[in-house]
């Protein structure tokens, strides 16, 4: 089981054959925030938003739920980061798996 960041879903969609090996074999979870912020992204075409919902659709959502809003607020002001970056890191703390990402502040 791991949770894989935003970076990571792009990698996957742009072919990269080291993260998907690094990931195959695995349950795929992301937060809601990873959805919307991949999602959003103004330049996309209508191609890549599907090729983007059928990857998301092989992955479970974690949705926001009060011990996740808890542990937010604490990341926050423990770890300093950003709102999204805190959600996405305290969800990976809450289903206990680990975070799969490229964003150096997050490795940390």
């Amino acid at each position: 089981m791991l949770l894989l960041d935003t970076n990571v879903l792009i990698y996957l969609l742009d072919g990269n054959r080291a993260i998907a090996d690094l990931i195959k074999d695995k349950l795929w979870y992301v937060s809601f925030i990873n959805e919307i912020e991949i999602l959003s992204k103004p330049d996309l075409t209508a191609a890549q938003t599907k090729a983007t919902q059928a990857l998301l659709n092989e992955c479970i959502i974690i949705e926001m739920s009060a011990s996740i809003k808890e542990r937010t607020i604490e990341n926050c002001k423990k770890h300093k980061l950003k709102l999204a970056d805190s959600i996405i890191f305290s969800t990976a703390q809450e289903i206990e798996a680990p975070l799969i990402t490229a964003d150096q502040i997050l490795n940390e």
